[in-house]
């Protein structure tokens, strides 16, 4: 059977369950395509089982120079506004957040499958369909 898709979303992963939450708020994406048995497998494990979600430091330089000779690869510009939109994407879901060593954001219960629950409901009201798909 074929499908024609305006946007078609592959992957599972935290970014690309933002992007088809996007995209199916906007009315242009209603499938997501997975390969894993659940979406968020990788962001389950991630930060020990707690799930770092960002890094909170203001200051991009300051967190940049924690990278060493990768600092020049990141686009400062960018940073700040991605990493405050994280911050209030998440809080904004009632996943409040905590920020604890090194400025680096979990979720306030530490625990990683509140992250996926929380990205599996925005991606679910905002329309698109998430179906696995077998090589």
């Amino acid at each position: 059977m074929e499908q024609n898709y305006d946007v078609l979303v592959v992957g599972g992963g935290s970014a690309v369950l933002l992007a088809a939450g996007r995209r199916g708020a906007a009315g242009q994406a209603r499938t997501a395509l997975r390969e894993n048995k659940r979406v968020g497998e990788k962001l389950r494990i991630s930060g020990g089982g707690r799930c770092n979600i960002t890094n909170a430091e203001e200051d991009e330089r300051v967190l940049m120079r924690a990278y060493g000779k990768a600092e020049q690869f990141f686009v400062l510009n960018l940073f700040a506004i991605w990493q405050r939109d994280t911050l209030y994407f998440f809080e904004s879901k009632n996943l409040p957040l905590v920020v604890q060593a090194r400025k680096r954001a979990f979720p306030k219960t530490e625990k990683a499958p509140d992250v996926v629950k929380t990205l599996e409901e925005y991606v679910r009201k905002s329309g698109v369909t998430v179906k696995r798909v077998l090589r």
